[in-house]
């Protein structure tokens, strides 16, 4: 296992925190356009503390996998001109989500908006969106992270570091590490 240091290291090395700095300059509202239950979990528990210490930064709001009927009413109740999008999928080629991503787009589109300035990648390094124009920023999850161990991820990354800012995922991190090392 890896020293919190050097986990924290290794996340900011795939996370560049300058980008996500200028992104929270930029963004009233992150919404993540897949099932990321960790992720979702973490931002839900560290909400309200983060808006008591003034560490809020935006909300977040999360469209399930499964549900058209959930991504409309996500996007409906969204200013998407104000929001980010984070697309997660690490193949790229996840059908599912490949959906709420054409949902968001024509959302977008409607709104008269380049959705290439509003929405963000967390994806391998090998899928096809890692590289593509589609996104504002690609950030990338190794290969053997599977979706439930995504949080300490650049899945859940991405969403705690645009929702509270970058310091509060790598305190996040360090107590991770340390409850982990006393289990």
């Amino acid at each position: 296992m890896q020293s919190s240091q050097n986990r924290i290291k290794y996340i900011t090395v795939r996370l560049p925190m300058r980008q996500v700095r200028n992104l929270l300059q930029l963004f009233r509202l992150v919404s993540v356009v897949v099932t990321v239950l960790g992720p979702r979990a973490m931002y839900l528990a560290l909400e309200n503390w983060a808006k008591k210490n003034d560490t809020f930064k935006m909300e977040a709001k999360f469209i399930s996998n499964v549900d058209p009927d959930d991504a409309a009413a996500v996007l409906n109740s969204t200013d998407v001109a104000h929001a980010i999008f984070v697309l997660v999928s690490k193949s790229g080629t996840t059908l599912e989500t490949l959906t709420n991503e054409s949902f968001v787009k024509d959302a977008l589109k409607k709104a008269g908006l380049d959705p290439s300035k509003h929405m963000i990648a967390v994806t391998s390094e090998t899928s096809p969106l890692a590289k593509s124009d589609d996104y504002l920023a690609a950030f990338f999850m190794d290969d053997y992270i599977g979706g439930r161990y995504s949080s300490t991820s650049a899945v859940g990354g991405a969403v705690l570091s645009l929702a509270f800012g970058p310091e509060v995922f790598a305190q996040f991190l360090r107590v991770r590490q340390r409850k982990t090392n006393f289990l």
